[in-house]
């Protein structure tokens, strides 16, 4: 998924492409690029639900300022792209920044340079065209290497459990440690980005032929923690699962 880098909160990575011609041409020469190549590319064009992402950034724990992480575990991309650029001293610069969904782990970051000899406005967007074209090639060889080393742990989800009121002391304490560890016997594994008395924010690697998808991974969850707590889905987006548990 390609998106601008300047979608920070409060904005959308489509309305950045809707107002800036260059955005749209960088972005589009991104996903001409892999769609070439065969990957499955998501994007916000044609999007509907914008306003339920933005809400959604309320409900992440960490990186909830940035709309193109929210937007990429919503719809579903195992990689987002971060593209920004500049056209200054006769040259058309693009910025490529690779970034793994789940996390926001940066996995890599290219830039793709052509030449401007001062060509008219239509002719930029085509040079930022070309310019992203150009950074990709060594971008896509490190997030083939990224995949060809991650992906033996499982697919990824990353799961915001928030906690009802009712826990506190030593019955917080108690909820959170028999949820981490029902969950580890579970998935393949889990790694826990952080732990507060109103939230669990965790990644869950999950096994692509057990659990095929965010729903599979949310009833495992529910039934592993049944004899504890009550597990309520508040939202379930592709690689996002995010529950009540009361």
């Amino acid at each position: 998924m390609a998106l601008p880098a300047n979608s920070s909160k409060g904005s959308s990575p489509a309305s950045v492409v809707a107002s800036n011609p260059f955005a749209r041409a960088a972005m589009e020469g991104i996903n001409e690029y892999l769609t070439e190549r065969g990957y499955e590319v998501r994007s916000l064009d044609g999007s509907e639900d914008l306003s339920n992402l933005i809400q959604m950034q309320g409900d992440i724990s960490d990186n909830g300022d940035d709309m193109s992480y929210v937007a990429g575990l919503a719809l579903g991309a195992d990689v987002y792209i971060k593209f920004s650029g500049s056209i200054r001293n006769h040259m058309v610069t693009v910025e490529l920044s690779a970034y793994e969904t789940s996390t926001a782990r940066l996995l890599g970051s290219k830039t793709g340079t052509v030449q401007d000899h001062g060509s008219s406005s239509d002719n930029q967007r085509y040079l930022v065209h070309s310019a992203a074209k150009k950074a990709l090639p060594a971008l896509e060889k490190t997030i083939q290497s990224y995949w060809n080393e991650d992906l033996k742990k499982g697919t990824q989800y990353k799961v915001v459990m928030r906690i009802g009121s009712q826990f506190s002391g030593s019955s917080l304490e108690d909820l959170q440690d028999q949820s981490v560890s029902s969950l580890r016997k579970a998935f393949k594994s889990v790694k826990v980005n952080s732990m507060t008395e109103k939230t669990i924010d965790l990644i869950v690697y999950a096994n692509p032929t057990e659990f095929p998808d965010a729903y599979s991974v949310y009833s495992a969850i529910r039934d592993n923690l049944s004899s504890f707590a009550q597990a309520k889905k508040n939202n379930i987006t592709n690689k996002l699962v995010i529950l009540e548990l009361n």
